[in-house]
């Protein structure tokens, strides 16, 4: 039995589409389950987003000059922050990306944790956090 180019270029084609049909459904059922640290990805991307109003409060075009207003700027700044503390510290991280989305969150908010006090002689934890921040946020 003689198979022609186009039977063959048919059951090719059936083929890649009943595997790319395939994978798009796989896509879907993937895309349905939530991630694992789901929670604790979005507590960080907030106390983010709050460390991200404070310090444009200080720098940029948007910058407050008066202290006073300023300061007032701050306070629901602070509270949202306070809110957001509790899940923060409580979640805990149970994959690579909830791991390196705290140690973001921590490196943005004390970014002296980076790089501790030259002009003093770092402790051993001082170095080890540096460390660990480092190599998480790289």
């Amino acid at each position: 039995m003689t198979v022609s180019r186009e039977t063959r270029r048919r059951a090719l084609l059936a083929g890649a589409s009943a595997v790319a049909a395939a994978a798009a459904f796989a896509g879907v059922a993937q895309a349905a389950e939530p991630h694992a640290d789901a929670e604790l990805l979005a507590v960080c991307a907030a106390f983010d987003a709050t460390e991200h109003k404070y310090r444009r409060l200080f720098y940029g075009p948007a910058r407050i000059v008066d202290d006073d207003e300023r300061a007032l700027a701050q306070e629901p700044i602070y509270a949202e922050q306070e809110r957001l503390l509790e899940p923060l510290c409580r979640l805990r991280a149970t994959t690579l990306d909830g791991f390196r989305a705290r140690a973001r969150t921590l490196a943005l908010w004390a970014p002296d944790l980076l790089v501790p006090d030259e002009t003093m002689e770092p402790t051993t934890d001082e170095r080890m956090v540096a460390a660990l921040l480092r190599d998480m946020t790289a």
